[in-house]
């Protein structure tokens, strides 16, 4: 693998745990369905992502252990809610010092 190779894959892999821990953090305000955490990404940074990525990323979350999901009706409409666990808190936790002491160094 060359240098550019490697630095794309680093940049994927980042844009991805950050794109995790925006999710986890959204949840952290309430539950919420797929469609909503991504008309509030798009909401409040302008940032668009569809359901090809909203919906894996959080299948990830949950087989993590991050999030759990649970079946909501709506009148005849079904929904998978997500709501962070104390896992999820945790990893966000350990994200946001992390990031905090890269900051401060």
């Amino acid at each position: 693998m060359n240098d550019s190779n490697a630095i794309t894959d680093l940049e994927r892999r980042f844009a991805r745990r950050f794109l995790d821990m925006l999710l986890l953090k959204l949840l952290l305000d309430r539950p919420r369905w797929g469609y909503e955490l991504m008309t509030e990404i798009n909401r409040k940074f302008s940032m668009k992502i569809g359901p090809g990525k909203t919906y894996p990323m959080m299948k990830s979350l949950e087989a993590e252990g991050f999030v759990r999901s649970k079946l909501a009706y709506e009148g005849r409409r079904k929904r998978k809610v997500y709501h962070v666990t104390h896992e999820g808190r945790e990893i966000l936790e350990a994200f946001r010092r992390f990031l905090y002491a890269q900051a401060s160094s």
